[in-house]
């Protein structure tokens, strides 16, 4: 909120044309050179992938806005291309649980792996849901997801696959 205050000020004082991107939790090919810090999709693919089951905090009912690379990219150009001034949600707008990735990915992997549930060690700061609220990104900038988590899921994993 702190850069948002800035960027708004700017555009205040200044004229400039300011514009922003908020990305949710993006997954997609080519993140795999981020090691630990590669998407959560990623990670449990990874680990159902070496046939282990996938591990989840607590109950895997905690939920994320997951947004395909394919639809941050598309998000970004239309920022990029506008305009006015303003802070886009670059997400899917649907939160998932993280049972429903595993769910999703065994689909996709052919298999039937079930969660293995662990304790979460930052239980006191973890967020428990984030959904990106698109309404201004619709409107501003016309921006509307085409990669909904189990598609993209299907998408991505079929790209894994071929690497």
């Amino acid at each position: 909120m702190v850069l948002d205050n800035i960027a708004r000020d700017a555009v205040q004082v200044c004229g400039a044309t300011v514009l922003g991107v908020r990305y949710f939790n993006v997954y997609g090919p080519r993140e795999a050179h981020k090691g630990k810090m590669a998407s959560m999709v990623h990670q449990l693919y990874l680990q159902m992938k070496r046939g282990e089951n996938p591990r989840v905090f607590r109950d895997g009912q905690h939920k994320r806005d997951f947004v395909y690379v394919k639809d941050a990219v598309n998000g970004t150009i239309l920022a990029g291309e506008s305009e006015n001034s303003g802070v886009y949600n670059i997400g899917s707008g649907t939160a998932v649980s993280f049972n429903d990735v595993i769910g999703e990915l065994n689909k996709a992997l052919g298999t039937s792996l079930t969660a293995e549930y662990i304790d979460n060690p930052f239980e006191a700061f973890y967020q428990h849901h984030t959904e990106a609220d698109l309404t201004n990104s619709t409107v501003s900038i016309k921006y509307e997801p085409d990669w909904m988590p189990d598609r993209g899921i299907a998408d991505y994993v079929a790209w894994l696959e071929q690497q």
